[in-house]
């Protein structure tokens, strides 16, 4: 046997330390993942409610004002369980075009290890213009 079908015999794969390291890296990520799910959820819950008040309001929607939208609004994510929505988080314009847009902007701020957070940023938007038209910003 020489010498290098020796080495080859004696290397036999991860060591423990290599174990160890792998487990850490999968461990973040799967912490991670279980921190990011809530934040992805609840944006999701938020994206249906903006879809639902343009499918069910169509031509009201043009009409409405910012007090019954948030009245809707709220409500709507009530039923959702949506959580981390305030009032402030919506902005209702309406444009020199007439058309009417409804901002949804907001961040999402978890904890994830010690003093680490995660931050997740979004802006979702309905535009309606006069004559019905809508264009989502989902």
């Amino acid at each position: 046997m020489n010498n290098h079908q020796a080495a080859m015999k004696r290397q036999q794969g991860v060591t423990a330390i290599g174990w160890l390291l792998i487990l850490a890296l999968v461990g973040f990520f799967v912490l991670l993942a279980l921190r990011l799910f809530p934040i992805y959820s609840n944006h999701y819950k938020i994206q249906s409610v903006v879809k639902s008040l343009v499918n069910e309001e169509d031509e009201g929607l043009y009409r409405i004002s910012k007090k019954d939208l948030l009245r809707i609004f709220n409500r709507k994510l009530n039923i959702n369980f949506a959580e981390g929505f305030k009032p402030e988080h919506l902005i209702f314009v309406i444009a020199e075009s007439g058309s009417r847009e409804i901002h949804v902007t907001y961040e999402d701020r978890r904890p994830i290890l010690g003093n680490l957070d995660v931050v997740a940023r979004f802006d979702d938007y309905v535009v309606v213009t006069p004559n019905g038209k809508v264009k989502l910003g989902l």
